[in-house]
């Protein structure tokens, strides 16, 4: 992405960066980022409806199938709700690639513009 050179020679000078980004392939890695929350989201439905259709094997006519219940029950909840939160979370990451192709690429023609009208002069 981006190739480093020196600035100039002599100790104390300052190293540049030359910077090429491919905004075509950042916006593909955008929708890229959404079907993957889409088919994590997918994912996590199966699985929470695998987990329901299982009911209660372990039983509630003893002590310890009503204690495996209880904590398969607490287990649940912590993981659905954590599993939510980091779902949410990247359900707006492609907007945020998508908004720095945007404004990347008017960055970019920003400074060609003015880099061509100071030439102009």
């Amino acid at each position: 992405m981006g190739t480093r050179r020196p600035a100039g020679r002599g100790e104390g000078m300052r190293e540049e960066w030359d910077v090429d980004v491919d905004w075509a392939q950042m916006q593909s890695s955008a929708d890229g980022i959404e079907r993957a929350h889409g088919n994590a989201q997918e994912e996590s439905r199966a699985f929470q409806a695998q987990m329901a259709s299982h009911g209660e094997p372990w039983g509630i006519n003893n002590a310890v199938g009503q204690a495996i219940g209880m904590c398969y029950t607490a287990v649940s909840a912590v993981f659905t709700e954590c599993n939510q939160d980091n779902l949410g979370a990247y359900g707006g990451y492609p907007a945020g690639v998508r908004e720095m192709v945007a404004t990347g690429r008017l960055t970019e023609q920003a400074n060609t513009d003015d880099v061509g009208s100071v030439r102009s002069v």
